[in-house]
């Protein structure tokens, strides 16, 4: 059973593809739901970022203030990498934990949904591939301000944190361009589907 990553900017559409070839029978790992669990409260994982970034990301029941520790690290590349040298670690052990679960289902392959997949050495894990979902900085401006709530300098600040679109197209072996309608990107991810099944199946 093959293991493939699916990763892209902010706002590109990853979710919808990884959604889409969920229904075409691939068992995904929403690694960014992982990453959540992996901080939450009384978990080593946070206590060592509290330790790292202060007591100010706490909220008063213990538990990890993402937006308190998003303003810290998405305006300051430094201290983006330190809490990737915490996080990730934890992170990839719950994600090698659940790919073992997953290897004994009857599933077309496993999709690891990751947004961090290429800085955080995951892909490391994906025999079958890197798949990139990449879209245009308006679309994805747009898209996060309606998603997280966020104005347009914090939304900004979030796309300036994220690698281009060269990045993804130098490190991909699928790439997906969100530039239509979700129902169009839809029917990109199931053409890709279908190639990787094929892929699969050759062997």
């Amino acid at each position: 059973m093959r293991i493939y990553g699916l990763t892209g900017q902010t706002g590109g559409g990853k979710t919808t593809v990884g959604e889409e070839l969920a229904r075409q029978g691939f068992a995904v790992i929403d690694c960014d739901l992982v990453s959540r669990e992996v901080v939450e409260p009384g978990t080593p994982c946070l206590a060592r970022l509290a330790q790292r970034f202060g007591q100010q990301i706490l909220r008063p029941d213990g538990s990890l203030d993402r937006k308190k520790l998003g303003d810290i690290v998405f305006h300051d590349r430094t201290e983006l990498a330190a809490l990737d040298e915490i996080i990730y670690p934890y992170i990839e052990r719950e994600i090698e934990r659940r790919i073992e679960e997953l290897r004994a289902g009857n599933n077309k392959g496993i999709l690891l949904d990751a947004p961090t997949l290429l800085e955080s050495g995951v892909q490391r894990l994906c025999d079958g591939g890197v798949i990139s979902v990449i879209a245009p900085v308006s679309l994805r401006r747009a898209r996060i301000m309606a998603r997280d709530g966020l104005d347009g300098e914090r939304a900004d600040a979030r796309i300036a944190s994220q690698h281009s679109d060269e990045y993804y197209i130098g490190q991909s072996d699928y790439l997906l361009r969100n530039e239509g309608s979700p129902e169009e990107l839809r029917q990109r991810a199931r053409e890709l589907a279908r190639e990787l099944l094929k892929s699969n199946e050759k062997g």
